[in-house]
């Protein structure tokens, strides 16, 4: 369910912690298919009638990071917030308290916390919030400041996972969810700034797309194409996650989208291209009727390509709220001709789940699981259960940042059949 925040565990290690009781697993607990340590921690504290708060973090330079910095320093970053954070929970909060410490996608971490005598309060929450954050970011300030130009800092917030809910899933992503909104709810100040820079950049089309080869990866030869979008160039929206996300908070998401597509649509007519393409959509807008509506209107309009051809690859910049809306909506895409993938497996919140309740025609392996997978272990584990799933639902895999010859051959063995990264080509403009 969670991203594992460490690297390097050896086998023997991994398959002994499975069996570990989960109150021995609080330091970012590996992320088992077969359990689930956070929500068996929240059923253990629902059945004791203990309250369950979260403390959540979020890296507000981590998008900075990604656009910036190489790969390799990236993950040093990450390790170095990991071992921060550990370092500093175990000084600021009793350990009768913890219940578990992880990461949340990529820039994100939380705390979770029970309290057995129903004695917290909203002020105590929130000044151990900041005790634990500012004693991160001196650390981090330390311990980056060698190999970092950027000083990390956290936006910050609590809440009490819901006791309303049977399921412990819904109302620990209910919370996470609220969480994030009022972490980074900074960004309110500036939102219409921000709707009038999109509302232009959607107006005058300043944006590109991108292409990036998928190839076979036993032929090498080509087998689609993954679209890819720029934003306007020296700008807060250059970099794609940016750039959709603040769209998201403009309301301005299916418009930006609808402008994607149609610049795509236009490059694929253009070169004659007749090999799968992938378009990446985002769960609101795939749920949206007017979305569907237009993205038929664009169909009709480059008559010459085929439904058929285009994959909807669902990213999972958003939770699903709505699964048999969701549904509703993949139906309807699938009815008319349109193929499915689910983007980013294996990296997310909630990408298993998807998987099992859309059973898409695609499964695309996150890059965080196929980096460095020919020197560990678990990682190779965990791609052979996603193989096994693919199998079980009868869909094809797509390997996603391969970069050395080694990762290649790993998946070759494993007669994965389609791969893409740097290792074959960066994304490129359109079908080059």
């Amino acid at each position: 369910m969670y991203p594992r925040t460490h690297r390097g565990w050896d086998k023997l290690k991994m398959i002994a912690q499975l069996l570990y009781p989960s109150r021995a697993l609080k330091i970012f607990p590996p992320h088992f298919f077969l359990r689930d340590v956070v929500l068996e921690r929240i059923e253990t504290c629902r059945k004791k009638n203990q309250r369950c708060a979260l403390l959540f973090f979020h890296v507000k330079q981590y998008g900075e990071l990604k656009a910036v910095y190489p790969s390799h320093v990236v993950m040093q970053v990450e390790e170095t917030i990991a071992e921060v954070f550990a370092a500093v929970v175990r000084r600021c909060v009793a350990d009768e308290f913890l219940l578990v410490l992880q990461r949340y996608d990529q820039d994100d971490y939380f705390i979770l916390l029970r309290d057995p005598q129903q004695v917290f309060s909203p002020v105590w929450l929130q000044q151990k919030l900041d005790q634990v954050r500012q004693q991160a970011e001196r650390e981090l300030r330390a311990k980056t400041a060698a190999f970092l130009d950027v000083e990390l800092t956290f936006n910050t917030a609590f809440t009490w996972i819901g006791e309303d809910q049977q399921d412990a899933y819904e109302s620990l992503r209910q919370a996470l969810r609220d969480v994030q909104l009022l972490a980074k709810q900074s960004v309110a100040a500036n939102l219409s700034s921000y709707r009038a820079d999109i509302q232009r950049i959607v107006e005058e089309e300043d944006i590109q797309v991108v292409a990036q080869r998928i190839v076979s990866l036993s032929t090498g030869e080509i087998h689609g194409w993954e679209i890819l979008t720029r934003g306007p160039r020296d700008s807060l929206y250059a970099q794609p996650q940016q750039l959709f996300h603040l769209a998201h908070l403009a309301g301005l998401l299916i418009p930006l989208e609808l402008l994607v597509w149609q610049k795509a649509l236009a490059e694929v007519e253009k070169k004659q291209i007749t090999s799968p393409i992938f378009i990446n959509v985002t769960v609101p807008s795939l749920c949206s009727s007017f979305f569907y509506q237009q993205v038929m209107k664009l169909m009709q309009r480059y008559g010459k390509i085929s439904p058929q051809q285009i994959v909807l690859e669902i990213t999972e910049r958003h939770p699903v709220d709505d699964y048999p809306s969701f549904l509703r909506s993949l139906a309807a895409f699938r009815e008319a001709g349109f193929r499915i993938a689910v983007d980013d497996t294996g990296a997310g919140y909630s990408s298993l789940h998807m998987i099992s309740e859309s059973l898409p025609d695609f499964i695309k392996v996150d890059r965080s699981i196929i980096q460095g997978i020919d020197q560990h272990q678990i990682k190779d584990s965990v791609l052979q259960a996603l193989l096994l799933i693919a199998e079980r639902i009868g869909c094809e895999v797509v390997a996603e940042g391969i970069e050395t010859e080694a990762e290649a051959a790993v998946l070759l063995r494993k007669k994965v059949a389609y791969g893409q990264g740097f290792l074959f080509a960066k994304p490129q403009p359109p079908f080059h």
